[in-house]
């Protein structure tokens, strides 16, 4: 999923996406412009993109908020989803395939439904908070990969849908759109570790108090 929205942001003719560092600082763009990315004006590799250098830099607090945010989004909109929906829309994407292994791909827990949520979620956050649609349908698409990839590894180690795996559960999750995003936004490396450990903790935290408000099912 997260390789097609790729694919379709190279076909658009220009995409900017603004984000203001400090006051002190002029924006720095990102644009995206047949399948080139450039940053602060200088041109990068030709497709496919080319994430942003890697910076040991400070930890900039705005925008880990604004990440943590959608990471949010991408996390409960399948939850509230389902809380609203209940049984309908609720087909599991892997279609019940079952693997040599004897369990099943991904899990009826992972629906179409709540990928879609997910990602819809994230795109009117990201919008919201001034970083673009587009930004919000990547993490909301990478972040759901990350889910998978925990449901998938989870499966193979004979943990029914479901169960909790701490660590498994929230680092996949956050970390794929985190990395993600620096295809388009100026994360460094102590933002990425900064938003990993916040979201871990925050989600096991965040699911026993919805838990309580019975939107969760499980405390975890």
């Amino acid at each position: 999923m997260t390789i097609l929205l790729l694919s379709w942001l190279r076909q658009q003719p220009s995409i900017e996406i603004r984000y203001h560092l400090k006051a002190a600082d002029a924006a720095k763009r990102v644009t995206v412009s047949k399948g080139l990315l450039a940053f602060g004006g200088s041109r990068a590799e030709p497709w496919p993109f080319t994430a942003l250098p890697w910076s040991a830099g400070p930890m900039q607090m705005l925008l880990i908020i604004q990440l943590l945010f959608l990471l949010t989004l991408a996390n409960g909109a399948p939850v509230i989803a389902r809380k609203i929906l209940g049984n309908r829309f609720a087909a599991p994407l892997d279609g019940g395939l079952v693997l040599p292994d004897g369990h099943p791909l991904f899990g009826a827990s992972k629906t179409i439904r709540g990928i879609v949520a997910a990602v819809l979620a994230t795109a009117a956050g990201a919008q919201l908070i001034g970083l673009g649609w587009q930004t919000g349908c990547l993490a909301g698409a990478a972040a759901m990969v990350g889910d998978l990839f925990s449901s998938f590894c989870k499966r193979r180690m004979d943990l029914p849908p479901s169960s909790r795996a701490t660590g498994l559960d929230q680092i996949p999750e956050s970390l794929f759109p985190l990395l993600a995003c620096r295809l388009v936004l100026p994360v460094t490396v102590a933002d990425i570790v900064a938003c990993v450990v916040i979201f871990l903790v925050g989600e096991i935290l965040l699911s026993r108090i919805l838990y309580r408000l019975h939107v969760r099912e499980r405390p975890y």
